[in-house]
């Protein structure tokens, strides 16, 4: 494909250099969430392949490389990530002058914004990588029921424990209430049982 448009108008080593230009360029204003410079970069280099049987010959390539690849990675990154324009300025009830909502204090307020907000939210949580280091580092303060939830793992931290942190720990298990200086000390004892078990 490539070779056959590019025929008779100009070496395929030039149209490359051309592509490398226009996916270099742009691979630094694009990039959002997981996808990196080089995931990019490599998106537009297989967009340029795709719009060269659209190349009018009598244009610049570069500057038409250039747009296509533009307006696709605006589409990929509005599709997977944001809308980069909230609904303020097509207003259905055109209270959005001067940038600014004539309407409401708070823009959340607003239905159609709020919804821009929650979809576009959703969107980028998707796309941005989760920092999981909080569950491989659990340390004693973390939530305490969670950690406790395992039936095997209750009956054997029940066993391992002494008085009064037995007594305590039963009350747990049937959701009885005990004092936050009492839930501290059966946290860290029940921490160390959870370490001496792992050894």
């Amino acid at each position: 494909m490539t070779l056959i448009a590019l025929s008779g108008v100009m070496p395929e080593t030039e149209y490359v250099q051309i592509v490398e230009c226009v996916a270099s360029n742009l691979a630094q204003t694009f990039r959002f969430g997981y996808y990196t410079y080089q995931d990019i970069k490599q998106e537009a280099h297989v967009l340029c392949i795709r719009a060269l049987p659209r190349w009018d010959k009598q244009r610049s390539l570069y500057t038409f490389l250039y747009s296509h690849v533009r307006n696709r990675l605006c589409n990929l990154k509005r599709d997977n990530y944001e809308r980069r324009e909230p609904p303020c300025l097509t207003c259905p009830i055109n209270a959005y002058h001067d940038c600014r909502c004539l309407e409401h204090d708070n823009m959340m307020d607003c239905s159609w914004y709020n919804k821009w907000h929650v979809r576009n939210s959703a969107k980028k949580t998707l796309m941005s990588p989760s920092n999981l280091d909080h569950l491989y580092n659990c340390e004693p303060q973390s939530n305490f029921e969670s950690q406790l939830e395992d039936q095997e793992f209750l009956d054997y931290v029940e066993n391992e424990l002494a008085e009064p942190f037995s007594t305590n720990f039963r009350k747990l298990r049937r959701g009885e209430e005990i004092s936050d200086a009492e839930r501290s000390e059966l946290m860290e004892k029940v921490w160390q049982v959870k370490e001496d078990a792992r050894a």
